[in-house]
């Protein structure tokens, strides 16, 4: 039974090492350091990480803000999205993720009043949505 047991600890263990040796891109939101205002067709003003953008204010009417908060000794960026006119989308940093495949997207949020949607778009044309 404990050979058993051992076996199945050290199968966890590699597949885990596994998966974290392939990680393509991490972003803690909560380490938004760059204070970003843009307004041109859409607006867009507060921090983002290091290297994210927001992708939205050239192409539609959109409005939302960022404000860096903590709670519990949690750091975190709340978004506010005044004005909702097709997306609200960020670039996160320069990160070629090869298509096809599988990946593994984990989020921490808490959304009282709407749902979180994530999708991994191409930004060159055609604009693909891979998910």
């Amino acid at each position: 039974m404990f050979r058993i047991f051992v076996i199945i600890c050290v199968i966890i263990a590699a597949a885990s090492a596994a998966i974290a040796d392939d990680t393509e891109l991490t972003v803690n939101f909560g380490d938004a350091a760059n204070t970003i205002h843009v307004a041109k067709r859409g607006m867009f003003d507060g921090p983002v990480p290091k290297g994210c953008a927001p992708d939205y204010p050239s192409w539609n009417n959109s409005t939302a803000s960022t404000v860096l908060l903590s709670e519990n000794e949690r750091r975190f960026l709340r978004f506010n999205v005044s004005r909702l006119d097709q997306a609200v989308l960020f670039r996160l940093p320069n990160t070629t993720i090869t298509a096809p495949g599988y990946y593994i997207v984990e989020t921490v949020c808490r959304c009282a009043q709407s749902p979180l949607n994530v999708h991994i778009r191409q930004i060159q044309s055609p604009f693909h949505t891979f998910w």
